[in-house]
């Protein structure tokens, strides 16, 4: 080789290797200010999708919450908040990946047009086969989700601690830990099934993928032979079909991963796009008791073929106790949160105030003028204070109403009487003191008390109190509710007899009403039902 044959090749040598040094920094350069950008926008996405979830949580109905379909559109959605940090993170890197593969075009595009031909050779199908995947992985999310959420159930089951006590007594975890791993396989079985027919169609798309990579390196062998390129280009020309392969690979399984996260995600927008129902206006001041008038009231539950109340037709006056009696399922706890306005009928009207149709009424209306105490109460891992106030923050100041709540519902004066003692966490996971059953009813009983309202339901609050402690309850109750509208639910009818009117349910309908006295005389369900309480206690059975 002549000495000028030899400079002009070294020369196309350095030059080329130039580029793609440079290249490469360049890439490096971005990485590296990729991460950071990643960390700083992942902590902040995070916060601002959670944010904008619960925000959207607040203002739906109750009913919302209280539906199977319901469930598990929250489950996807909750899903849902990481496919959307994994899209937007998958969208950030390929953009720093393009770099260098717009760069690699434009090279090989600059030695011989045709090697340009890569670009969609390699690109298009890989951006089909993630197409179908991201397709395939949003349909299969929603046909898991229920099994997805019973094999979570049971293992909250096998691990919670609200669970040991019952399945040690009983034994069951070999069962409970069987049913666990059935049904993980059947989650495994049903994805690993996606997986095999996704793959199928990724080797039949990367076989495309590898064909037209090896007829780009045939044409550039072809453009050295032809004298096109030389040595030295043809060299670069290899790198850089090499390493755009490898480049559009990691760039398309990122944008793959991206579309797949925001098909998740999609659940996520589904979730805050739901309708909220009412409208959640503003906070207003409690006003006197309200009358409260029901008319033709159905209700059903999303879902549900059957009615759980029907055709019901009731008036209570302001400021006076009424009790809901009936068998279990018969519909008390349902009528009773439709008279408080946190559901809205089916079918009819309920007029609370003589003017004020709760399908009318704003959330904050209804949630700031109303307090109740279900039998499902919570047990919050915070202080004892804030146990009680949190019922009420913004009245978190006055001392004097938290321990007159905590008095008359019954809480045992060692427990809050004392320095310090209404900041003690109530949480054996921290370490500190823990409450028996009974004194967290107690304890929810106060924290209904405790909010300022003019409608209070109890719904079972003394289930786990015993006889005589839940009369002393109920006495209190009706004392303290003098000059409120009160809803009692309950199943124990010596404690119905306190109420102003009772109204005994059967079948989601009212069958009678009156007072105790009148109701014993009509001898009818409500007769039948005391006669057999009381002969069970005379027994000694209670």
């Amino acid at each position: 080789m002549s000495q000028l044959a030899y400079a002009e090749v070294r020369d196309d040598l350095v030059g080329a290797i130039l580029v793609v040094g440079v290249a490469i920094l360049i890439r490096d350069l971005l990485y590296m200010i990729g991460d950071l950008i990643a960390g700083y926008f992942m902590d902040k996405a995070l916060g601002v999708i959670t944010e904008a979830m619960n925000e959207k949580a607040e203002r739906l109905e109750l009913i919302d919450f209280e539906t199977l379909d319901a469930n598990e559109r929250l489950e996807l959605a909750k899903a849902g908040m990481q496919g959307a940090i994994g899209m937007l993170i998958g969208f950030l890197y390929p953009v720093l990946l393009l770099f260098s593969l717009v760069a690699s075009a434009v090279y090989l595009h600059s030695l011989s047009p045709p090697l340009a031909l890569v670009v969609p050779v390699i690109f298009a199908p890989r951006i089909a086969s993630h197409l179908i995947r991201g397709s395939r992985y949003y349909r299969l999310e929603r046909r898991t989700v229920p099994t997805l959420r019973e094999f979570r159930y049971l293992e909250q089951c096998l691990v919670d601690r609200a669970y040991y006590k019952e399945t040690r007594c009983l034994g069951i975890g070999s069962y409970l830990l069987g049913r666990y791993r059935r049904t993980l396989h059947r989650f495994n079985i049903e994805r690993w099934r996606e997986s095999l027919r996704v793959g199928g169609i990724d080797l039949a798309i990367n076989i495309l993928v590898l064909v037209g990579y090896g007829g780009c390196f045939v044409l550039a062998a072809l453009l050295l032979a032809r004298g096109d390129i030389d040595i030295g280009g043809f060299a670069v020309v290899v790198y850089a079909l090499s390493r755009f392969m490898t480049l559009t690979g990691a760039m398309l399984d990122l944008f793959g991963q991206s579309y797949q996260a925001s098909a998740t995600a999609a659940h996520l927008v589904e979730f805050l796009r739901r309708s909220e129902g009412r409208a959640m206006g503003d906070p207003r001041p409690v006003r006197a008791a309200p009358s409260i008038t029901a008319q033709g009231v159905t209700f059903t539950y999303p879902g549900s073929k059957t009615a759980a109340v029907a055709e019901i037709d009731l008036a209570v006056k302001s400021g006076t106790t009424v009790a809901l009696v009936g068998a279990n399922g018969s519909g008390k706890t349902t009528l009773a949160k439709l008279l408080l306005g946190l559901y809205v009928p089916s079918d009819g009207t309920i007029v609370r105030g003589g003017n004020t149709d709760t399908k009318d009424a704003t959330k904050h209306d209804v949630r700031t003028r109303t307090s109740a105490v279900f039998q499902n109460f919570q047990r919050y891992q915070m202080t004892l204070r804030e146990n009680v106030i949190l019922a009420d923050v913004a009245g978190a100041a006055n001392g004097p109403a938290l321990r007159q709540a905590l008095s008359r519902s019954g809480v045992r004066g060692e427990l809050w009487q004392g320095d310090g003692a209404l900041d003690v966490t109530l949480s054996r996971e921290f370490g500190t003191r823990d409450l028996s059953i009974g004194e967290w009813q107690r304890l929810a009983i106060a924290r209904g008390l405790f909010r300022t309202h003019d409608t209070i339901v109890l719904d079972e609050p003394t289930a786990s109190i015993d006889p005589l402690e839940e009369s002393a309850v109920y006495e209190r109750f009706i004392e303290i509710a003098a000059g409120r509208t009160a809803v009692v639910v309950t199943h124990r009818l010596g404690s119905a007899r306190l109420a102003d009117h009772i109204l005994v349910m059967q079948g989601g309908r009212i069958v009678e009403e009156g007072t105790h006295e009148d109701l014993i005389r009509a001898r009818g369900l409500y007769h039948e039902m005391f006669s057999a309480q009381a002969a069970w206690y005379e027994r000694g059975d209670g």
